[in-house]
Protein backbone atom coordinates (compact mmCIF):
# COMPACT_ATOMS: atom_id res chain seq x y z
CA UNK A 1 0.00 0.00 0.00
CA UNK A 2 3.29 2.34 0.02
CA UNK A 3 3.15 2.24 -3.69
CA UNK A 4 0.48 5.33 -4.70
CA UNK A 5 -0.42 3.70 -7.83
CA UNK A 6 -0.63 0.10 -6.17
CA UNK A 7 -2.82 1.96 -3.62
CA UNK A 8 -5.45 3.21 -6.14
CA UNK A 9 -6.01 0.73 -8.47
CA UNK A 10 -6.86 -1.79 -4.76
CA UNK A 11 -9.02 1.49 -3.41
CA UNK A 12 -10.90 2.30 -7.00
CA UNK A 13 -14.25 2.14 -6.55
CA UNK A 14 -14.85 1.75 -10.36
CA UNK A 15 -12.54 -1.68 -10.20
CA UNK A 16 -15.48 -4.64 -9.72
CA UNK A 17 -12.29 -7.39 -10.63
CA UNK A 18 -9.49 -8.39 -10.23
CA UNK A 19 -6.96 -10.80 -11.34
CA UNK A 20 -3.45 -12.47 -9.72
CA UNK A 21 -0.74 -14.87 -10.90
CA UNK A 22 2.07 -16.21 -9.43
CA UNK A 23 4.96 -17.73 -11.09
CA UNK A 24 8.00 -19.69 -9.05
CA UNK A 25 11.54 -20.50 -10.96
CA UNK A 26 14.98 -20.50 -10.14
CA UNK A 27 15.37 -17.01 -10.29
CA UNK A 28 12.93 -15.96 -7.81
CA UNK A 29 8.94 -15.45 -7.45
CA UNK A 30 7.52 -13.45 -9.90
CA UNK A 31 3.91 -11.97 -9.23
CA UNK A 32 1.32 -10.16 -10.95
CA UNK A 33 -2.42 -8.35 -10.56
CA UNK A 34 -4.55 -6.72 -12.81
CA UNK A 35 -7.46 -4.22 -12.16
CA UNK A 36 -10.73 -4.25 -14.20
Amino acid sequence: MESAGHRNNILDPQATEMGAGVHYDGRGTHSVQRFK
